[in-house]
């Protein structure tokens, strides 16, 4: 327990705790002190000197985030000493800053416009030019007008210290000290947008959002991130037009939630709004008739729909996004299930056959960095899972070994031992890794695995997650498996599986399937077999219930609906620890889209002639099935695993710009991370073999022997982790 100690602020007598800076301490006890270089989760530098304050016994003022707090200590924030430094240091630093503010982005939430209404002077003494500074382009994402920068360099302290990369710096001195990248590479990290949050002047703002509105005219929108199973959450900006109307979204900014993002937000979670007012949004419901697509009214498309799901459910599969909410899962097993349709499956990603025995994971983020011992297997954790890969670079940091298991070396931005093994071998470099474990005691302390994508969609994920639940549990470890997208656990609460008697999504493929219901799902691109699953569409009838138009639906579907995104309806999202989290829907659906759970709802009725209950019964209903679930045994296969046969082996991981279908139509994103279209081998006797049916294919020691490693679908069809025989299927 900390010590307490007493001190006097403002003539108030405050108990703190030893240690506590005096900043933070006057803050909790409701004594404003000015500050700008200052961030409760970043290192100080007293670089600013604007929260200079008045202690006794010392002859100058003392910046208060510098000064820890000690007993008897009498603090005054309001003496004339304190008050006169604080607005020296303001006119020092209003000097060289332009009076841009009724044109500047960070109008409205400046902290420098706030901070100088109150301690700035109306008139200024200096009459000299004011310094002017170069903007540098740092990308599509991150604005610059750094002749507005007062050096406080919060966003070079979080580049260091948060994201791990040193995109920015201050290079120069005296009057020519400036912020910059210094070989104007731009910025490479994937938590870049937070600088923009951090910025206490108008330096660095959002490009995409630029002139587009003030903050005095958003209403906010409090949603979950759609894009990864953390659930970070965020708030959706709209300005309202009119008497209780929902407007586009403008912009997301992160919402302060200590139990999972903190107040981080990755950029693929910040900037993914864009999609939700893309002019690729689907604007009514589409039939086709002689390979061309006619419009056609929601009465008359339902319709269409009960009458082919009556007279197809006998040899019926429905895919279903990760991103879809609960209670859209629990409607659509509802009326399948209702209708005699057990082929339902939400792991469309997945290349076992055997389901993996997904579970709520008791293992919150501020967790992670407690281990001593973190291995990582088959996980591209930077990018696949942002925020928890800031709680392992923190766990580095105070002293855990990280160690990653894999057949592709990804980049961290932490110290690790990577230990490289083929797709073909992963399973069993586990197995052994484990024994070594038990016998050797190579993993010291407090171990946590993390299971990324590549593990989730090998070939032998069950028995990969088998082997390493079986070391936990005797050796008390922990362990979690981190699934792509944002509800995989919820929609298994809420019943979107096959079951005993169904058809897995793998099991379906190698079956004549007379229709096919698509959920948020484009075939080529979020399927773990792109080549079979745009086959199996393409045959059947398909039905696509989509937000967007895009070539792989548009080519296999025979009737496709207008989908609300996200944002433009309520739901629920179950994170990866089992944490439940409800939204609202932030803005309206765009021209003719539905919100899932009505379009479902709507056919039940039609079929059934009742309706379901209301979207909030469905919420209580399906957190009730959650509390209650019985989680399956998993079942400890000891034997040791034997290595795939397969000469060569597909690698396609996703992108984390290009994981779900909302991210791929936003703009600035892409343009942040253009598509690679390239195959990546480790050797030259692979590349000389294959350069004839792969021409984009390049040698890379990041990628272990007999791999062949690519973006998933971008370069050529075939399953996402599958084999790769002599004939090389390709675009």
């Amino acid at each position: 327990m900390s010590e307490k100690i007493e001190l006097s602020i403002n003539g108030k007598k405050v108990i703190a705790a030893k240690g506590e800076r005096l900043i933070d301490v006057a803050k909790r006890e409701g004594d404003y002190i000015p500050r700008f270089c200052y961030h409760p989760k970043l290192s100080v530098v007293a670089s600013c000197r604007m929260c200079l304050v008045d202690i006794e016994g010392m002859g100058k003022p003392q910046p208060a985030c510098a000064t820890y707090v000690s007993q008897d200590m009498m603090v005054r924030t309001q003496s004339k000493k304190a008050i006169d430094a604080q607005k020296a240091i303001m006119q020092f630093l209003l000097i060289n800053h332009p009076l841009n503010c009724p044109i500047c982005d960070q109008g409205g939430e400046c902290e420098l416009q706030d901070t100088a209404m109150g301690y700035g002077e109306g008139v200024s003494e200096y009459t000299e030019d004011k310094r002017t500074v170069e903007d540098e382009d740092l990308g599509p994402l991150v604005a610059t007008e750094m002749s507005l920068c007062i050096h406080c360099t919060r966003c070079v302290r979080f580049g260091k210290e948060i994201a791990g990369i040193s995109d920015l710096g201050l290079v120069g001195r005296s009057d020519s000290a400036m912020i910059s990248t210094y070989l104007n590479t731009g910025l490479k990290s994937e938590l870049s947008g937070n600088m923009i949050d951090l910025c206490p002047v108008g330096a660095l703002t959002s490009k995409p959002f630029k002139f587009k509105g003030r903050s005095w005219g958003f209403k906010q929108h409090l949603g979950i991130s759609p894009h990864d199973c953390v659930g970070s959450n965020l708030a959706y900006h709209t300005i309202a037009k009119g008497y209780d109307y929902l407007s586009d979204v403008i912009r997301v900014l992160p919402y302060h939630q200590p139990l999972l993002n903190d107040t981080w937000l990755s950029d693929r979670d910040r900037f993914s709004y864009e999609g939700i007012n893309s002019d690729k949004r689907l604007k009514k419901p589409l039939v086709k008739k002689g390979g061309q697509f006619e419009e056609i009214d929601w009465q008359d498309a339902l319709l269409m729909v009960s009458e082919k799901l009556k007279a197809h459910k006998d040899a019926m599969g429905v895919w279903v996004s990760s991103q879809a909410t609960c209670e859209e899962g629990y409607l659509i097993q509802s009326l399948f299930s209702k209708l005699g349709v057990l082929n339902i499956d939400a792991q469309l990603l997945r290349n076992d056959v055997h389901n993996m025995d997904l579970r709520p994971y008791d293992i919150p983020p501020e967790d992670i960095i407690s281990y001593d011992t973190i291995v990582l297997v088959g996980s591209n954790i930077r990018y696949e899972q942002p925020m928890l890969s800031i709680k392992v670079k923190q766990a580095f940091e105070n002293g855990a070994n990280v160690h990653s298991i894999g057949s592709i070396h990804h980049e961290y931005y932490f110290e690790h031992t990577h230990h490289m093994t083929p797709v073909q071998t992963l399973v069993k470099t586990v197995y052994e890794t484990c024994q070594l474990a038990k016998e050797a005691g190579i993993l010291k302390g407090k171990v946590l695995w993390i299971l990324g994508e590549e593990a989730w969609i090998h070939p032998q994920a069950s028995l990969l997650q088998s082997i390493i639940h079986n070391y936990c549990e005797n050796k008390s470890a922990s362990y979690m498996v981190l699934p792509p997208g944002a509800n995989t656990l919820g929609l298994l609460a809420a019943g979107c599986h096959p079951g005993s008697a169904g058809m897995g999504f793998q099991k379906m493929l190698d079956k004549p399937l007379e229709m096919v219901w698509m959920h948020q799902v484009d075939p080529l691109l979020d399927t773990a077999d792109p080549k079979r699953a745009y086959e199996q569409a393409k045959s059947a009838f398909t039905v696509s219930l989509s937000s967007f138009d895009t070539e792989g639906i548009r080519d296999c579907a025979d009737l496709i609906l207008p989908l609300a995104v996200v944002a433009e309806s309520p739901g629920t999202y179950i994170n990866y620890m089992g944490y439940v989290q409800s939204f609202k829907s932030a803005t309206a659906p765009k021209h003719e889209a539905k919100m899932g759970f009505s379009i479902y709802d709507v056919l039940y009725q039609i079929l059934f002639g009742a309706r379901e209950q209301k979207i909030e019964a469905i919420s209580k209903k399906v957190h009730h099935e959650y509390t209650n679930k019985k989680w399956p045994t998993i079942i400890e296969n000891l034997e040791v695993p034997k290595p795939i046969d397969a000469k060569w082996q597909r690698l396609g991981l996703s992108h984390h710009v290009r994981s779900d279908i909302q991210l791929r139509h936003a703009e600035s994103l892409q343009k942040a991370y253009p598509i690679e279209e390239v195959v990546y081998c480790s050797d030259q006797a692979t590349y000389d073999l294959m350069h004839k049916h792969l021409p984009n294919i390049q040698v890379s020691d990041k990628v272990a022997p007999g791999v062949l490693f690519y973006e998933r679908a971008t370069v050529f069809y075939g399953a996402s982790c599958g084999e790769v025989g002599l004939e090389i299927d390709h675009e």
